[in-house]
């Protein structure tokens, strides 16, 4: 089986304890938590047992609530081999574009250069399995249906 973009169930968060790490989250002053009071969606590989979670946006250090300002640094949890990682990516390239696939459809291009992956890892197929994890999540989950991506890792 390969990743799917799913809503994210009410048995999954007691599965994964995600409320434990989302609440965790949201009392960090530096980032803005994505999704509200909980997670909303994942892409994940249920037969292997592995997700990735859109979780935030890092603040720009004279970051206002009047003057929102948000750095190129996002945050997403990874679920694999039974551990939560969090990776943090820079988004190095961002395009939109309407292009003729058949018909016309907006094209977005993404591109991810890795900051860190907190705990380290130790098995080195966490990067190929995190590549294949973004490329279906594409920019944000079951909303981007509509839409073709290409998502490039730099890593």
């Amino acid at each position: 089986m390969a990743f799917l973009n799913e809503r994210i169930s009410d048995e999954d968060i007691q599965k994964y304890t995600l409320m434990d790490v989302w609440n965790r989250y949201k009392l960090d002053e530096k980032v803005s938590v994505m999704g509200g009071e909980k997670p909303y969606d994942f892409a994940i590989d249920r037969e292997n047992n592995q997700w990735l979670i859109y979780l935030a946006r890092v603040k720009h250090e004279s970051w206002e609530p009047k003057h929102q300002s948000y750095t190129d640094e996002h945050i997403f949890l990874f679920y694999y081999n039974s551990v939560i990682y969090e990776i943090r990516l820079i988004r190095k390239k961002y395009e939109a574009k309407f292009a003729e696939v058949g018909h016309k459809v907006l094209l977005r291009t993404i591109a991810w250069d890795l900051k860190s992956i907190d705990p380290t890892p130790n098995d080195s197929n966490i990067l190929k399995a995190l590549k294949e994890a973004l490329t279906v999540y594409g920019e944000d989950g079951l909303f981007t249906e509509d839409v073709e991506h290409l998502i490039e890792c730099n890593f």
